[in-house]
């Protein structure tokens, strides 16, 4: 079947969410277990489901292995946060994914993901995160799995706002620096995560900048005075293998949150410089040495049902 992809803004929602381990060999019996188990614990806690459920993938099903799976279930939004062991519930965060939905039974749905995988070959974005299956129409909802309907997401961030370069993290973040500038914006803040970090787990090189264009900010403020919360870019710096990654928060994602489009123009402008400042830093460092890829594995998520 052909497979449209587009891209979807993420709206915030409240969710129940179940994190279990399973088993590659045993995947259809686990996630359906899953699945009982979570619908029992909402009914127990006593919340109401408003939306489709949804399975994240931390990993590929391979013969031996287990995967990390997270169940998800829209709730109302009057539901309140908590968090136990293995479930929470929590607000999503807003971003953008792309999708697409396959019709019919799971042992093609594979054929969905290489259409994703295609798709973002091509297109001027990069997978950010795992994908999630949304049971759009779910098997205990059908006579024929011929009915059955699943939307698939993969979380993406445009890739003018993400550069790789072939240098360490304490290289790069001095050519950042600079190239900011060179477009008007000032770092404000730098918080060197790995040095910072005392949690005693391993982590990687990771350096967070916040900077701010001051000319944009000023004009932004004679437009409404609540928008200087929105006027301050937050960059990383993470190593990644032998490369480091540079990534950039894009301003127009976090102004279409406030719903106020009297602000969009400036937004525009401040995305505009920061891929301008982000283009430097890849002509200023060598190109990628092991860039590892962004699209989904060969053992994709939809092999397991």
């Amino acid at each position: 079947m052909p497979y449209q992809v587009a891209v979807v803004e993420s709206v915030p929602h409240t969710v129940l969410q179940l994190h279990r381990t399973i088993r590659a060999d045993h995947a259809g019996d686990d996630i359906g277990a899953g699945m009982d188990a979570l619908y029992a614990l909402a009914a127990a806690t006593g919340l109401t489901a408003s939306g489709a459920p949804s399975t994240t993938y931390h990993g590929d099903f391979r013969p031996g292995t287990t995967v990390e799976v997270d169940f998800t279930l829209p709730v109302g939004a009057g539901d309140s946060s908590s968090e136990t062991e293995d479930s929470t519930i929590r607000a999503t965060e807003f971003g953008w994914y792309a999708r697409t939905v396959h019709r019919g039974g799971y042992q093609t749905i594979t054929d969905a993901y290489r259409a994703l995988e295609t798709w973002l070959g091509a297109a001027p974005y990069r997978a950010v995160g795992p994908p999630t299956e949304v049971y759009l129409v779910a098997p205990e909802q059908v006579v024929s799995a011929h009915d059955l309907v699943t939307e698939i997401r993969i979380p993406v961030t445009p890739t003018d706002l993400s550069v790789t370069v072939a240098a360490t993290v304490a290289d790069t973040v001095p050519i950042v620096r600079d190239a900011l500038a060179a477009y008007g914006f000032s770092v404000l803040e730098e918080l060197d995560v790995h040095a910072a970090a005392r949690t005693g787990r391993q982590i990687a090189d990771y350096v967070i900048l916040g900077a701010c264009n001051p000319e944009l900010a000023a004009r932004a403020l004679t437009i409404d005075r609540r928008i200087g919360l929105m006027m301050n870019c937050a960059l990383v710096v993470r190593a990644e293998g032998r490369n480091s990654v540079i990534e950039a928060a894009d301003p127009l994602t976090m102004v279409e949150q406030t719903r106020t489009h009297a602000w969009n123009p400036l937004a525009r402008q401040v995305r505009h410089s920061l891929v301008a400042a982000l283009a430097r830093v890849r002509t200023s460092l060598p190109s990628p040495t092991d860039s590892p890829s962004t699209t989904p594995a060969s053992d994709t998520p939809g092999d397991a049902h």
